[in-house]
């Protein structure tokens, strides 16, 4: 008789982590969800992803080289776009200006803005001498 203490039901690991991101992402829908303005918007974006879905599947009958390449266009340029932003958005975090707490001084957008206009005119009197 083999020994039945060895065997070992199929570990469940793992499992009890992927209920717990469906169950908060649930908890979540429904805390956003609770507003009735969230529920209409939410309503609203679905109808209009619903129209869009539907026109780009017509087009798609008609004709669907032309609407997958349109398609494509269009994926690209949003992930150029977003792209474009998170550089944005990185350059903009990792360029903290000296200020060793991380938050602005009081007169840095001033001082900028003062010194852009200086620049500003510097530059107009130059081009107006030549």
């Amino acid at each position: 008789m083999p020994n039945q203490s060895r065997h070992q039901p199929q570990s469940r690991e793992g499992h009890g982590l992927l209920g717990f991101v469906f169950g908060l992402a649930a908890g979540a829908a429904a805390v956003f969800l609770s507003r009735p303005e969230n529920r209409q918007q939410a309503a609203g974006r679905i109808k209009d992803a619903k129209e869009t879905l539907e026109d780009t599947v017509d087009k798609f009958q008609q004709d669907p080289e032309k609407t997958t390449a349109e398609v494509k266009a269009k994926i690209e340029q949003r992930l150029g776009d977003a792209a474009q932003k998170a550089a944005a958005r990185t350059k903009k975090k990792a360029g903290g200006g000296g200020n060793k707490t991380g938050r602005r001084s009081a007169n840095s957008g001033r001082t900028a803005r003062v010194a852009g206009t200086a620049k500003a005119r510097k530059f107009t009197k130059t081009d107006a001498k030549t």
